[in-house]
């Protein structure tokens, strides 16, 4: 694939961050073929320090390359579900849609046409596995989203993902007795995590990705309050760092954002686990969140 795709683009960073907003602006691009947290992502990168170099990289090119950009560009790989994050239509026109589908493709002529094209996708939540990525691939370009500690927090416990009732967990997970936790979460909670409240569980996933983010240098950063409260400026700028060139539909997403009112009401409980509490302002205080 390194070969074949003129530039190579992932967006990560904490899940709530707005990683899904700035996917869609950057899949709005010239020639950028963008994945919505491609389904094999997450469990590949969870995997990625049992396996060796070779092996990993054998697996990985084939699925970036063979189940992702060539069927989407083929027209094959395309979620018309409007319901979705993932719906094409919020960020690639209808007219260059339909060219795709004017004609069965065959991949000798995918092979001509890749080359004039960008592959990107964003990944959130995987930041204990960025640094191994990084070294795999260092010809990627990483972009890591960062949003208010309290903003994220709110959304996540909004979700209910740390609930133990909510059927709707955090993928790749483990288990800590029969309750399934993110794989990222260190065996040393596995004793007292039934025992934790959800906005201590959260804070605790949280932790574990910015201490892993903590490692890593070779990414560019984008700052969520930045992307809503001056978003043409912040785009450009980063589209300038991404060799990527906007389009009408890139201006039209861009004249939707805008700045929620209610946004960081959700403030650091007092009452917490301190080693938790005393994590997450470190963590603030270090990236300035």
């Amino acid at each position: 694939m390194d070969s074949l795709v003129k530039n190579k683009i992932i967006i990560s960073g904490l899940p709530r961050s707005g990683s899904t907003l700035l996917g869609n602006i950057l899949g709005s691009g010239k020639n950028v073929e963008y994945f919505f947290e491609p389904p094999m992502s997450s469990p590949m990168f969870s995997v990625i320090d049992q396996l060796d170099e070779k092996t990993f990289k054998t697996f990985f090119d084939y699925y970036m390359q063979n189940e992702l950009l060539m069927p989407s560009l083929a027209g094959r790989r395309l979620n018309f579900n409007p319901q979705d994050d993932s719906y094409i239509y919020k960020y690639k026109t209808k007219e260059e849609i339909q060219t795709r589908l004017e004609k069965s493709w065959r991949a000798s002529e995918i092979k001509e046409i890749i080359g004039n094209y960008s592959m990107a996708f964003k990944t959130p939540g995987i930041s204990s596995h960025l640094l191994k990525l990084m070294e795999y691939y260092p010809d990627w370009k990483l972009v890591i989203i960062f949003r208010k500690y309290e903003d994220i927090l709110k959304s996540i416990l909004v979700k209910g993902w740390f609930d133990d009732n909510n059927p709707n967990i955090i993928t790749t997970y483990k288990y800590f007795g029969e309750l399934k936790v993110p794989v990222s979460i260190p065996e040393i909670w596995s004793d007292e995590w039934s025992t934790l409240s959800p906005i201590e569980r959260s804070m605790i996933y949280m932790n574990e990705q910015f201490s892993a983010l903590k490692l890593q240098s070779n990414y560019i950063r984008l700052d969520y309050e930045s992307l809503v409260q001056n978003p043409k400026d912040t785009i450009q700028t980063l589209l300038d760092k991404l060799d990527v060139q906007p389009t009408t539909k890139t201006d039209e997403l861009i004249d939707k954002i805008y700045l929620n009112p209610n946004s960081n009401i959700q403030k650091l409980p007092s009452e917490c686990h301190p080693r938790v509490l005393a994590e997450a302002i470190s963590h603030k205080n270090h990236f300035s969140i």
